[in-house]
């Protein structure tokens, strides 16, 4: 062993790659350790490719960003301590000796003793190793969880927008074609009014007539453009110009707004209750917030047209629960410890929310035991048409402890 990396120090460029095992056995554990460092060190510093497997603590705490050595171990089951036949780059292994020694029924004076014979260093950097693996591992679990909020987070807001470019269009559109229909129903009334003006003139008529023609025009045009939008201008026309003429109405003077009374304001659709007059302001009260503005703004209205704008409200304030909803929700639901009845209700609850709010995948976590919490749940998401499937965790992650359900939406 010792020649192998003599030859090697001796030997080795920049192009070389070494494979050594168990770099420093065969000789007393403090040198052998002592001298494995050495020679890492030096084919660290020819910029040697190699791998090197060693259950020296020592070699583990070489590795550094600036020397180009870099940590390795194979995962390792911590529950169950069985080897996973994994490798995970960037942390150092943990040779997990004492436990495995207690787990085949090592006596327990003899492991008390291998506990006080070894360096307590060496203890402590052990159980540091494991203690890492284990926040490791929570922490990726964690890393998954938020990414596939973010996934969802990130649908919501697309669905959104899109269905906010299309309203816009749809609204582009409309105007659009208000402008042209508009247009065109006042050249055709315009035409008809010079058309009137010019019969007027060649029959000498008097002005209350004139006055009167122009007015009974004007009343016509206002009451035909409240019609259905397949009016054509024609219709309206032959409206005008087919109608009689009306002895004039007097005015009907719009009922002033009380307290207490549903008003809107003017220029605007929502609706509000009058809370107050003083002098020529008033304050109104719209759902949640209170506002002062003028009283000649105001509008009295009818209870009809509220209930409208209020459900119009109460989808409103529906479409922002869900959205809160999709917000908060944690696609992981921990049911260890409950009573069957309440983790079966519990677990009802959060498929129902999680099908509603359209996720793709939850998690259940049940935990081993004797299974039977585990058997109830997978008999009951059998009968639920929107899962696609069901399955059990990674055995790194978890493994039958956890249940993972995907939805078909």
């Amino acid at each position: 062993h010792l020649l192998n990396m003599k030859y090697f120090l001796q030997n080795a460029t920049n192009r070389t790659l070494f494979l050594i095992d168990e770099m420093g056995g065969g000789t007393d554990p403090h040198m052998g350790g002592a001298i494995a460092e050495s020679v890492l060190d030096k084919l660290s510093q020819k910029a040697c490719y190699g791998l090197v497997t060693t259950h020296f603590s020592n070699l583990k705490l070489m590795a550094a960003p600036d020397n180009n050595i870099e940590n390795g171990a194979m995962l390792f089951n911590t529950e169950a301590l069985e080897p996973l036949y994994i490798l995970q780059t960037g942390f150092p292994g943990s040779s997990f000796t004492i436990e495995i020694a207690k787990k085949i029924g090592f006596p327990h004076d003899v492991i008390t003793s291998l506990q006080g014979k070894v360096n307590q260093k060496q203890l402590d950097f052990e159980v540091q190793l494991q203690q890492l693996d284990v926040e490791r591992k929570a922490l990726q679990q964690q890393k998954k969880s938020m990414d596939m909020s973010d996934q969802l987070l990130n649908e919501t807001l697309e669905k959104y927008q899109n269905l906010y470019e299309s309203l816009k269009a749809d609204k582009q559109s409309i105007i659009r074609e208000a402008k042209n229909e508009a247009k065109n129903m006042l050249m055709s009334s315009n035409k008809l009014i010079e058309k009137t003006i010019h019969d007027i003139k060649t029959t000498k008529a008097d002005k209350t007539k004139t006055k009167q023609a122009r007015q009974h025009i004007q009343e016509e045009i206002t009451k035909l453009s409240d019609k259905k939008e397949d009016t054509s201008p024609k219709e309206i026309v032959h409206s005008i110009a087919t109608k009689p003429l009306q002895p004039q109405k007097a005015k009907v003077k719009k009922e002033a707004p009380k307290v207490g009374d549903l008003v809107t304001i003017e220029g605007q659709t929502g609706s509000a209750v009058l809370e107050s007059i003083k002098g020529k302001n008033a304050v109104v009260v719209m759902g949640n917030m209170r506002m002062r503005i003028a009283y000649n703004k105001l509008l009295k209205t009818s209870k009809k047209k509220t209930k409208k704008e209020s459900k119009t409200a109460v989808y409103t304030k529906l479409a922002d629960d869900i959205n809160e909803k999709v917000l908060r929700f944690q696609p992981k639901i921990d049911i260890r410890g409950q009573r069957l009845e309440e983790a079966l209700e519990n677990t009802k609850q959060f498929i129902d929310e999680a099908i509603m709010l359209r996720m793709h995948e939850v998690h259940i976590l049940h935990g081993k035991g004797t299974g039977v919490l585990r058997a109830h749940i997978r008999q009951y998401l059998q009968g639920i048409p929107e899962v696609a499937h069901v399955l059990d965790e990674h055995v790194d992650r978890g493994g039958h402890g956890i249940t993972i359900v995907r939805f078909d939406l």
